[in-house]
């Protein structure tokens, strides 16, 4: 990764690391739901902003959690998701080219095994525990499908993504099991596709975005 990513990375991995060392395996678990996602596309030649819209995908992941202190722990989630984002694209003819007034939906979509680990701090409560999630994520690409033609582009696209996590939520825990509601916002550092002005192309330059909203059944060991 560029050096602000290798820095980021570095003050993460030394801060989980001293976290590891200090604590134990207390849980193991399993979390799905769904990837709200979307793209950003600018095309640089003339400043333009394409609009894309939001699309739903299946998120799931298995996650671990180590922890020996009151407030801190570090969880590590790895598991798959898909991002990309839906477009509608008027429907036009050789006899209506401005559109007859009608829509396609066209769909983008990308598949991704994610590896993110992320530093938790939480407050335990009478009957429920609210916690909140910061760390670095990686994202290495699976597949991708899509209704439009990326094949002149296919060879530009970055298969390993960085990027940011920050997220929020609540647990039930009753005896060895632990019921959770989880929200991440999910930011990428890498762009997906980024091509320079040319004489034969206006450049162009594409971004993932992504919500998380999942559930989750943990399971603490004795």
């Amino acid at each position: 990764p560029p050096p602000m990513k290798k820095y980021l990375l570095l003050i993460f991995t030394l801060a989980s690391t001293s976290v590891v060392n200090a604590q134990l395996l207390q849980s193991v678990g399993v979390k799905s739901g769904l990837a709200l996602a979307n793209q950003s596309w600018l095309l640089k030649s003339g400043d333009f902003t394409l609009d894309t819209d939001w699309r739903n995908g299946f998120y799931g992941a298995l996650s671990l959690e180590f922890s020996k202190s009151k407030h801190w722990s570090l969880v590590t989630d790895v598991g798959y998701y898909s991002k990309g984002h839906v477009q509608e694209v008027p429907n036009s003819s050789v006899v209506l080219p401005e559109g007859d007034g009608t829509f396609a939906t066209f769909d983008t979509r990308f598949s991704y095994l994610v590896l993110n680990p992320m530093l938790k701090w939480r407050h335990q409560t009478k009957h429920f525990t609210p916690y909140a999630l910061l760390g670095v994520r990686i994202d290495r690409q699976l597949a991708y499908a899509s209704d439009f033609n990326w094949v002149p582009i296919e060879k530009d696209m970055r298969k390993t993504l960085w990027g940011a996590t920050a997220g929020a939520g609540v647990e039930l825990k009753r005896n060895q099991m632990g019921l959770l509601l989880e929200v991440q916002y999910q930011h990428d550092f890498t762009k997906l596709i980024d091509l320079p002005v040319s004489a034969t192309n206006g450049g162009m330059e594409i971004k993932n975005r992504a919500f998380v909203v999942c559930a989750g059944l943990k399971y603490y060991l004795p």
